[in-house]
């Protein structure tokens, strides 16, 4: 029983913690944040973990057009291997912003 305490309480300290994000990202903390928990998401299809994250690298692609913005966020994935993701920042009419993410290597 203690056992499981213990995971469960590092699961939930870990899984909060924030996620560095170096580069040129024009999302704010908050944004971030989220981003890095979608591509959690799309981590667990290598086997990884959803408890940690490492960006290496984020980069503008397209500027804010008046409908979106385009970054390419390069992250070290758990087994070491570099994926690269194609994040698109979509403002929402009520203030938010939604987030589209591929893989970077999908595209044409």
């Amino acid at each position: 029983m203690k056992t499981r305490i213990g995971v469960l309480l590092l699961a939930l300290t870990f899984g909060c913690m924030a996620v560095e994000v170096p580069g040129e990202s024009r999302a704010n903390d908050v944004l971030k944040q989220d981003v890095a928990a979608v591509i959690k998401q799309f981590e667990l299809n290598y086997g990884c973990s959803t408890l940690m994250l490492t960006v290496l690298d984020t980069k503008l692609v397209t500027a804010f057009d008046g409908h979106s913005a385009v970054e390419k966020w390069t992250i070290q994935s758990c087994n070491g291997e570099l994926h690269e993701y194609r994040v698109e920042l979509i403002p929402t009419a009520d203030g938010g912003t939604d987030i589209g993410l591929s893989p970077w290597s999908d595209l044409p």
